[in-house]
């Protein structure tokens, strides 16, 4: 029987890591800051206001995604419509950083990178599809039961598989 996993749950699972990231980032610029003998400006509050000024467009929006998800106001889908929204207008009504003759190009570059997503997701998915019809991970696990006795020639077949799948994956360009 498969799990439901609700997609909202996998959402919020995300923070924690993320924040985790975020830290650990900044702890290593710092150190690597302090290794090369950066110059650091002195603090200003003058200088952190006008930075949040600058920004006061883009502070409400994790707000408005993420209240209005766990609100029960909007489904992640919605959600991101929304965002793009919100973007949309601040960027052509507050910034005018975009004007209208411009979403043309934008609409057709975001149109094919989103294509070329899907042709992955796609592939991928018909691939996953595949090799459980054929009940392929069944037989790679009955193979490892009845042949592989120490956990440690486990670990030797397990790094052989990531080896040849990272072979695979590597020979795409990024």
């Amino acid at each position: 029987m498969v799990a439901q996993i609700n997609i909202d749950h996998l959402f919020l699972a995300g923070i924690l890591p993320g924040l985790l990231m975020l830290f650990l980032l900044s702890l290593y610029s710092f150190w690597k800051g302090l290794q090369a003998r950066v110059t650091r400006p002195r603090f200003s509050a003058r200088e952190v206001w006008r930075a949040f000024r600058e920004t006061i467009w883009e502070l409400p929006l994790p707000f408005v995604v993420l209240g209005g998800i766990y609100g029960g106001y909007v489904a992640v889908s919605e959600a991101a419509v929304l965002t793009v929204l919100y973007v949309l207008i601040v960027e052509m009504a507050v910034y005018r950083d975009i004007r209208f003759r411009d979403l043309t190009p934008i609409i057709i570059k975001s149109s094919v990178l989103v294509g070329g997503i899907l042709i992955i997701l796609g592939v991928s998915f018909g691939l996953t599809n595949t090799l459980i019809t054929e009940e392929i991970p069944t037989k790679i696990l009955d193979f490892m039961r009845s042949r592989v006795e120490s956990p440690w020639v486990f670990l030797l077949w397990l790094n052989l598989f990531l080896l040849a799948a990272g072979c695979l994956l590597e020979c795409f360009p990024r």
